[in-house]
């Protein structure tokens, strides 16, 4: 199996309530860090998992009634913190990465997709259903999506897998059109995934419940850890090391509460069985500081 080089960058942040994240946090305020994976594979180049936030946020926020967006959740970020300038730091242009795996299509995780517009993005046909653009405003601000935000070549860059056509990455590794669904090595509902570069390094999860068609990442081998990036399936490390939910209120909000249920106890499984895996949610600072010292990055 393929080993990849991952690192951890927060691309900005917002800040809510820390007791709708946990029940029981009461009302005090807590940064929501917003997670962006940088993976390096040897052959395939720079894949991201997510992309945070961008100023994008507060210009689509600024009109009626998608400023309760930014009320809900006032961003920070500083320029040098966005996804495409934090990798300008290191090296890397925006067309050098090659895929983008979205999880779904909320602010903090896409707000900086429009930097990368040579890239493949990988989305579940479920976060985008017949007519979502045609969305009213109030419609798109009750699902928390601002779809000036996404590329209006969406559709036609979107893959689940295999070489872009004329890209330096053709002939290595992978499939055409969608990846292979493979076995993962985890419990329950994580047991398959899409493999995206048929090597078994990247594999897309379905981890549906946050949203209709949310996903997750499993990086089997890393330089540090194997880590499953389970983007908004949980807020928390709390949710899987204890159960400790958002309250009941927030939980109706979630797309399919079971499915976002039966998600967590998965990756309590997985807590309890799987040592070996580091679980990243995408908002949650322990479990990112946590991670990026086992990667060493």
């Amino acid at each position: 199996m393929t080993a990849v080089r991952v690192e951890l960058i927060v691309a900005g942040s917002c800040r809510s309530v820390g007791g709708l994240a946990v029940a029981g946090h009461g009302l005090r305020p807590v940064d929501f860090p917003a997670l962006v994976a940088v993976i390096e594979h040897p052959q395939a180049g720079i894949i991201l998992f997510d992309t945070g936030y961008t100023d994008r946020f507060a210009r689509e926020t600024h009109p009626f009634p998608q400023r309760f967006y930014r009320w809900l959740t006032p961003l920070s970020l500083e320029p040098a913190a966005t996804a495409v300038a934090q990798l300008r730091a290191r090296g890397v242009a925006a067309g050098d990465v090659e895929h983008v795996v979205v999880s779904h299509l909320h602010a903090d995780h896409v707000a900086g997709l429009l930097d990368f517009p040579r890239a493949r993005i990988s989305l579940s046909d479920r976060e985008t259903p017949p007519g979502w653009r045609s969305r009213s405003a109030w419609s798109c601000v009750r699902h928390a999506v601002l779809p000036g935000l996404l590329p209006d070549d969406l559709d036609a860059r979107r893959s689940d897998g295999g070489p872009r056509e004329g890209s330096h990455s053709s002939g290595r590794p992978g499939r055409s059109g969608r990846g292979a669904r493979v076995e993962t090595g985890l419990p329950g509902g994580l047991a398959t995934g899409l493999d995206l570069l048929g090597d078994g390094s990247v594999l897309v999860l379905d981890l549906a419940g946050h949203t209709p068609g949310h996903r997750g990442l499993f990086l089997p081998a890393t330089q540090g850890p194997a880590l499953l990036l389970v983007g908004d399936a949980c807020w928390s490390r709390a949710a899987y090391t204890d159960l400790t939910l958002p309250p009941a209120a927030v939980q109706r909000f979630m797309a399919d509460v079971a499915a976002y249920r039966s998600v967590i106890a998965d990756l309590a499984v997985v807590h309890r069985t799987r040592p070996d895996v580091a679980i990243v949610p995408s908002h949650c600072p322990e479990s990112i500081a946590a991670a990026r010292l086992a990667l060493g990055a």
